[in-house]
């Protein structure tokens, strides 16, 4: 008995000093993983931070304020006088701008870019889907128009408005407006309904972003 306890109780210090060994060997792992993952996260953190970062550093557009309220003029059927005052949204160049190498928006030359430099703001892609609805709806009501001249075009083709729905929808879901908006009942026995106007929401400045579109714009053309 007194053999096996001492070679049982050799057996216990021999294990006890190989888990000592191990111990501080574990802990250094451990750590040096724990460094790892840190040093991954922060990268992957500035990365992020400085993709981002630099995308705002090429749109620098404050916010506004503003009160929706309606403007019947954009709402009413294609005439010279609508024509104009939906053209007079876009700035020279329809929304084009030309970029350099980097893909950083550089300011106009007066000559127009190569079309590998140019890319389109999206704003402006959007108010020409949401015209050409406008156009087409317009179109379809009125029997008089020259289907052939009109309808049958590409801008107002049923494959193109078809493209405007879903990229216009997709366009409302990446903005995602919060703003609340109050519901109002516009005669007395109606339901309560929101219009959205006398509504404020926070705005980025439209006018700046024309400003800026126009300086950097990708040649001198004009249009919706």
């Amino acid at each position: 008995m007194d053999i096996m306890t001492g070679n049982s109780s050799l057996k216990s210090v021999r294990w006890l000093r190989t888990t000592r060994s191990y111990t501080p060997l574990l802990i250094q792992k451990s750590f040096c993983l724990f460094l790892t993952t840190l040093l991954l996260f922060t990268t992957l953190g500035f990365c992020t931070g400085a993709y981002w970062q630099s995308l705002k550093s090429n749109t620098p557009f404050g916010q506004v304020a503003k009160e929706f309220e309606l403007h019947e003029i954009f709402t009413e059927a294609p005439s010279f006088e609508t024509n104009a005052a939906w053209g007079e949204l876009i700035p020279r160049g329809r929304g084009f701008v030309v970029v350099d190498s980097t893909d950083t928006p550089v300011p106009y030359v007066g000559i127009e870019a190569n079309l590998a430099q140019v890319r389109a703001v999206a704003v402006y892609h959007q108010i020409h889907c949401l015209n050409e609805l406008r156009l087409g709806y317009y179109a379809n009501q009125t029997l008089s128009v020259d289907r052939n001249a009109t309808i049958r075009q590409h801008y107002h083709s049923e494959n193109h408005m078809k493209h405007c729905f879903d990229y216009l929808r997709q366009s409302l879901l990446c903005a995602s407006d919060t703003t609340l908006e109050t519901l109002q009942v516009k005669n007395e026995g109606n339901k309560p309904a929101v219009d959205g106007w006398g509504i404020t929401h926070l705005c980025r400045d439209y006018d700046k972003v024309s400003d800026w579109t126009l300086r950097h714009r990708a040649s001198d053309i004009g249009g919706v």
